[in-house]
């Protein structure tokens, strides 16, 4: 997959509606031939979908698919259950939080994970990351995505990446100290502890990172209640509000993204790798 260059991501986001329609129709479509009719599982869901799709509206008929039906299909041994190519051509290993059921395991091969890393793009453009920064990553080094990509993303565009699995809070706070990163990257909840085991040690989390922090999750308050006083966070914010669903149709399928910047409270949709679609805060499920 073609690395995608700073003048052509902006003239991609430039795209007048009507182009970015065609656009993304071509990549859609470009996206069924390659996948179906080798992945069983979207070949099957997917068998009454008029091809080629020939407008977005058209997405609204579509089934919708959801995490059970992928975790029920799984055959025992199986992997996942919406494999599209033989498993040894997949070399990432990435699964769901488990937070609301048994965890899903997503697998990538090395081009998904280019396609990944391309998202990114987009996401240390928004965010104003360069080469310049110094980047503290406050996660593990376990199997959830959204920390590999944004780590080799922001390795790949030559910051400056200062790891921290397996350390605790109180190392964490010492290495940003020793080190001076200019942005943090980490959870909203855990950016708000980091103050609050701050303020136990006397350390300022807001004067140890000189840049923004940068929060790959769902929103946070941006204050926590801590005994009879309130922890706030001060440094600039930006969150990115949703990453791919893990029901997409393939390694390399439709994912999802969103971003905003507290500071300009305005949300920004990667519509140049994504389809996007309001739906109803709880949809109904439709039998496929």
């Amino acid at each position: 997959m073609s690395h995608t260059t700073t003048e052509q991501r902006r003239h991609l986001e430039s795209l007048p509606r009507a182009d970015l329609e065609r656009f993304q129709l071509e990549r859609l479509n470009s996206l069924l031939d390659r996948v179906l009719p080798a992945n069983q599982f979207y070949a099957q869901k997917l068998a009454r979908v008029k091809r080629p799709v020939e407008s977005l509206a058209e997405l609204a008929d579509w089934p919708c698919t959801f995490k059970e039906e992928l975790l029920g299909h799984a055959r025992d041994g199986d992997t996942v259950a919406n494999l599209t190519w033989p498993l040894t051509k997949y070399s990432r290993f990435h699964q769901t939080s488990g937070t609301t059921g048994r965890p899903m395991v997503v697998l990538d091969t090395p081009d998904d994970w280019q396609w990944v890393l391309q998202c990114w793009e987009y996401v240390l453009d928004a965010a104003g990351i360069t080469s310049d920064d110094r980047v503290l990553m406050a996660f593990s080094f376990g199997p959830h995505i959204g920390f590999w990509g944004a780590y080799e993303a922001m390795s790949a565009r030559g910051a400056l990446v200062i790891p921290s699995g397996g350390m605790s809070s109180l190392q964490r706070l010492e290495l940003a100290r020793n080190h001076s990163p200019t942005v943090l990257c980490c959870t909203p909840s855990y950016a708000l502890h980091l103050a609050e085991v701050g303020g136990e040690h006397d350390i300022d989390v807001s004067q140890l990172v000189s840049g923004s922090s940068f929060w790959p999750a769902s929103p946070a308050a941006r204050s926590r209640p801590c005994g009879n006083e309130s922890i706030r966070l001060s440094m600039p914010r930006f969150t990115i509000i949703a990453e791919r669903p893990k029901s997409a149709p393939g390694a390399t399928a439709i994912r999802r993204a969103t971003v905003c910047t507290s500071s300009k409270a305005s949300i920004s949709l990667n519509s140049w790798r994504w389809a996007w679609e309001r739906r109803p805060a709880r949809a109904k499920r439709r039998s496929s």
